[in-house]
């Protein structure tokens, strides 16, 4: 990508201010009062590439929106598979490419195919708040294995915090679960950390998902969105792709709606890595699975195709990774007892406020104190678990400008409390 096209693209989302975001109709910037700057739920605030939105307006010109192909528009299912073979060198079976209408109605089908009411579901916590849903609501028990903070050094050699999977206490939930649990919900790149589990990591957890016969639900939406340079290989690696036996007992969920910014689009795939998966899945009724419409299948085609979408990828990643030392800067100097991760993956900042003895959950306080909205880490874990309490998660794809102000507010509300 040039310099100049990532320059011009960068220029038009500093531009980006509250009093525009508010003319809009988007859910981040509606469902708080008017004064609260959001940086919760988990899109841009980016303009999507051009590329979409003319194959959203030729979309509608051109074929109209009636029905698109069944079971799913196979321009899609091959976009799809020669992204994972040209991006991160996985051969996908174009066969086991299935349509969904998002990735949650990936997770929860899974969950009602492959265990039982009462049965336990693996999830490695904190993690996205609605796997927890999904598992109670399906009426699971949640086998809840946390993640390890620890101290490391980011690749400039700064000091960071990344989470890693506790493998020991992981294995002692296995041996110990009440009855064997069946499934294991991943997801990868890791929501809220930001972590990009490396393939020793992967490797181990295969281990473990054999030797317990687990079935591993990959959620792998943030893939896209690896935080590496231009010049570096995507630093991920889909759970599936580590060995045949592996992608047996694996079903990965896909989506471009993350990484380009189209969240609101219903449009996603699933990849099943057996014929056992696969014929589990069609014992599903007809329609409990839906499928993408013509438009979110073209704009996800175009996403995964077309070169300027590429161009508009690289200039959101280097203006998330600006940002994310942006926020790191402005947190030392505003917030310097909190502590936050490093997001290697995502635009997603999990903090650890605790140390702020707040007196209060920190997701109260500065949505009152400071008028800013972030997500709450109390839905990210069981609402009495460390893992999630004192915690909130930081949505850094903003304009620099509006992150700035966040930051700021929380700052001075924290100053004023003293």
């Amino acid at each position: 990508m040039s310099q100049a096209a990532r320059q011009a693209l960068h220029a038009r989302w500093s531009d980006i201010d509250a009093a525009a975001m508010r003319r809009g109709r988007r859910l981040k910037w509606t469902h708080h009062d008017g004064d609260v700057l959001p940086c919760w739920v988990a899109e841009m605030d980016f303009p999507i590439a051009d590329a979409i939105r003319e194959a959203l307006i030729e979309q509608i010109e051109v074929d109209g929106v009636g029905y698109p192909p069944l079971p799913i528009d196979p321009r899609l299912r091959e976009a799809f598979v020669q992204r994972q073979q040209a991006r991160y060198g996985w051969t996908v079976d174009p066969g086991a490419v299935y349509s969904l209408v998002n990735v949650l109605q990936g997770v929860d089908s899974q969950i009602l195919l492959h265990s039982e009411p009462g049965e336990g579901v693996v999830l490695l916590t904190p993690i996205y708040g609605p796997f927890h849903q999904a598992v109670d609501g399906a009426g699971r028990l949640r086998i809840e294995s946390r993640l390890v903070a620890r101290r490391s050094m980011d690749p400039s050699g700064a000091p960071a915090l990344h989470h890693e999977i506790d493998f020991d206490d992981l294995e002692r939930r296995l041996d110990s679960a009440p009855r064997p649990p069946r499934l294991l919900l991943l997801s990868h790149p890791h929501n809220p950390s930001g972590r990009v589990f490396t393939r020793a990591e992967l490797e181990r957890l295969a281990e473990l998902a054999e030797r317990f016969r687990l079935v591993v639900v990959s959620d792998e939406i943030w893939a896209d969105l690896t935080l590496h340079r231009d010049e570096e290989r995507s630093p991920h690696l889909p759970f599936a792709s580590l060995a045949p036996e592996i992608a047996a007992r694996t079903v990965t969920l896909s989506s471009a709606t993350k990484a380009f910014n189209i969240a609101g689009l219903t449009v996603a795939v699933a990849v099943f890595g057996s014929p056992e998966l696969k014929r589990r899945q069609r014992t599903l009724p007809p329609h409990l699975i839906g499928h993408s419409g013509p438009l979110d299948s073209a704009a996800a085609i175009t996403a995964w195709t077309d070169p300027r979408c590429e161009t508009w990828l690289g200039a959101a990643r280097s203006y998330l990774r600006e940002n994310r030392e942006l926020a790191l800067g402005l947190l030392a100097e505003e917030l310097p007892a909190a502590r936050a991760t490093t997001p290697e993956g995502s635009y997603l900042m999990w903090l650890d406020c605790r140390a702020l003895e707040l007196g209060e959950e920190p997701f109260d306080f500065f949505l009152r104190e400071a008028r800013v909205a972030f997500s709450d880490g109390r839905e990210f874990a069981a609402r009495d678990d460390d893992a999630g309490r004192g915690h909130v998660r930081l949505n850094l794809a903003t304009s620099a400008l509006l992150l700035e102000q966040i930051l700021r507010r929380c700052g001075a509300a924290v100053r004023r409390r003293r």
